[in-house]
């Protein structure tokens, strides 16, 4: 299970950074990479590399801990500690007058060991995984200018343009992606989650970009260190981008971001909460 947590606009902060005399290396360091390091034994995740504005990690499963390892609902839960860390230097920053940290974060699983390219002072991971989660992570500059004014508690929107006679595994490059201070998991990854550990769903309607919908949520909780740690998952739907910009309706490709708003989880807790209780009560 790859974790891509991409940072956004870093070239913009880095220029920013340096008219002002600081060192961006120093100021990702201390903020962003450190901070996160010190989280990633609790996950049973190692850092496969650092690249550029990107940090790149995964969680191993092998023949002898697969049982217990539980990559997918781990890597879900750390995805959400690593936009706590940023969101935590965000609310520094506000006082220091430093740049805002926003990142994409893509999660992919592959029930398949990864190839490593050696040379004799590293070794290269060649996956698909790598590739996919690159892509989960990403954020389209036109998705950002269509959803500026996000009022919705999630943040990870996928579209598709209108586009004819396209292959299914072309399909991926027509989808027109907003991952903003988002965490997105694939739907092999999904399925994965769905071994792991147990899944309550519920639905409600919930504001969107485009107006209300019926959402359903899926939401568990994953083994952590001593404790358990809450995982909820939305099910989103692409949606038609049309020609004059504006969001057409669903189609039937599904997608799934790991949520992190509080709100959410507020919501969902509520929602399973009565639905246990209307069980008990009948």
């Amino acid at each position: 299970t790859i974790i891509k947590a991409d940072v956004r606009g870093s070239t913009k902060i880095t220029q920013e950074l340096l008219a002002r005399g600081l060192n961006p290396a120093s100021l990702f360091s201390l903020n962003f990479y450190e901070p996160v390091k010190r989280i990633l034994d609790r996950y049973g995740a190692a850092k496969v590399f650092i690249e550029g504005d990107a940090l790149v990690l995964a969680i191993f499963e092998t023949e002898s801990n697969r049982v217990q390892q539980r990559a997918v609902s781990k890597a879900c839960a750390l995805a959400r500690q690593i936009l706590a860390v940023s969101s935590a230097y965000n609310d520094r920053s506000e006082t220091s007058d430093l740049p805002r940290l926003e990142l994409g974060i893509g999660i992919a699983f592959q029930g398949s060991a990864p190839t490593y390219w050696m040379d004799p002072d590293s070794r290269i991971m060649i996956s698909r995984a790598l590739n996919l989660s690159d892509r989960l992570s990403s954020c389209s500059k036109a998705a950002k200018r269509l959803l500026s004014e996000n009022p919705s508690m999630f943040r990870l929107f996928l579209f598709q343009t209108m586009m004819e006679g396209v292959a299914e595994d072309e399909a991926d490059e027509f989808l027109i992606r907003f991952n903003l201070n988002g965490v997105e998991l694939n739907e092999e990854g999904f399925r994965k989650l769905q071994e792991e550990i147990a899944l309550t769903s519920v639905e409600v309607d919930c504001v969107m970009p485009w107006g209300k919908e019926r959402v359903t949520f899926y939401a568990g909780e994953t083994p952590v260190g001593e404790g358990v740690e809450p995982v909820i998952l939305r099910q989103g739907f692409v949606r038609q981008l049309l020609p004059d910009g504006k969001i057409g309706g669903p189609g039937a490709r599904a997608y799934y971001e790991v949520c992190t708003s509080p709100k959410v989880f507020e919501l969902v807790e509520h929602l399973t909460a009565t639905s246990v209780a209307s069980v008990h009560g009948s």
